[in-house]
Formats: structure tokens, C-alpha cells, sequence
């Protein structure tokens, strides 16, 4: 069983997230790959998820 899941019912919960930091931003600014993805990665802050609120706000 993965960390990252949590079987109930015959259903997984998928409880994952991604962490992008700050610094790490600024990394992929600093070589021209911020929208390597082809979009803007979402802004990411330990307090909101906490909040449970941690959800793609672009």
C-alpha cells in the first residue's frame, strides 16, 4: 500500500501533494523554464495547506 493513498471501501483517497517552493521557483525563472509545463505552476504556501485549503490557485 502506498503512503500516499488510503484504501476505503474499495476506493483510494488520494492525499498527495506537491510542493513547490520558493526557491525552486526561482531556479526555473532564473533558466527561462517556469512555463516548461506549458502553464504557470501554482503558488505553493505551507499555511494553506494546513488550512486544508491547498487546492491550484493560479
Amino acid at each position: 500500500m502506498s503512503l500516499s493513498s488510503v484504501s476505503l471501501s474499495g476506493q483510494t483517497v488520494d492525499v498527495h501533494t506537491h510542493i513547490i517552493l520558493p526557491e525552486y521557483m526561482e531556479v526555473l525563472k532564473a533558466h527561462g523554464a517556469e512555463l516548461e509545463e506549458t502553464f504557470p505552476l501554482p503558488k505553493w504556501d505551507v499555511e494553506r495547506l494546513f488550512e486544508g485549503n491547498a487546492t491550484d490557485e493560479r
